[in-house]
């Protein structure tokens, strides 16, 4: 089983040997159910770092503060729970 590693920003996530980060905004998860999660991939492979907050758009702040990504709202085909993704 992989270890989940919470960060409080994304500021403190190494963003090295990560091909091509992105960012998923999962609403109210299976995994944590009273809360937003953002969940840091490499392409098509989630990593082991999220993040944890009450809200998305906490979330958000954050990540628009300390990268230079932009976010798509999720499509019609992915699971209900997600909001989007910081490319």
């Amino acid at each position: 089983m992989i270890r989940t590693k919470i960060v409080n920003s994304i500021a403190e996530v190494d963003f090295d040997g990560i091909r091509q980060p992105m960012i998923a905004i999962y609403d109210h998860p299976d995994d944590f159910p009273n809360k937003v999660v953002a969940r840091i991939w490499d392409m098509d492979k989630p990593t082991d770092t999220i993040m944890v907050a009450d809200t998305a758009e906490e979330l958000g702040k954050d990540i628009h503060r300390h990268t230079g990504m932009v976010f798509f709202r999720r499509g019609a085909e992915d699971v209900p729970c997600l909001l989007g993704v910081w490319v």
